[in-house]
């Protein structure tokens, strides 16, 4: 197998291992908050909104439908997911604008500081998430011909 499979897979399965602990954690936010959701005290169905920027999507519906299988035989509880894609600044946008959402996922820092600021996360949130709230690292190259 190539440098570059090992990587991706080795990325993936980081990725995929840190997504379904921020859902989980906000599965299990949304099942002990005080809010009127009786189905999800009572250990009914839980109904979650992912928004998130649109180069995810592709990842989600292979990460999301494991995670769903997992809670079910963990929990005995059904999970479903509504799911909104787009522009990170887009959506980034929806949330601060209304867009009410259980997980979030950005592709830039500074949009989920727009949404610090706008008071809808607490300064220093990312310190309780595993590695910092960073799923990964990505570079970008910009490749010129000569002349």
């Amino acid at each position: 197998m190539g440098l570059w499979k090992r990587m991706m897979r080795s990325s993936w399965k980081k990725w995929g291992s840190l997504f379904l602990i921020g859902v989980s954690l906000s599965v299990a936010l949304a099942s002990c908050s005080g809010g009127t959701n009786q189905s999800a005290k009572s250990g009914g169905d839980v109904e979650l909104t992912l928004v998130s920027f649109a180069v995810t999507k592709a990842a989600h519906e292979k990460i999301i439908p494991q995670f769903v299988e997992q809670w079910q035989k963990e929990h005995n509880q059904k999970v479903s997911f509504n799911q909104s894609y787009g522009g990170s600044g887009t959506q980034t946008r929806a949330v601060i604008d209304g867009l009410e959402a259980d997980v979030v996922h950005l592709a830039l820092a500074l949009d989920t500081q727009k949404i610090e600021k706008a008071g809808l996360i607490q300064p220093g949130w990312q310190t309780k998430a595993p590695n910092e709230a960073i799923v990964s690292k990505s570079v970008a190259a910009i490749v010129t011909r000569a002349g």
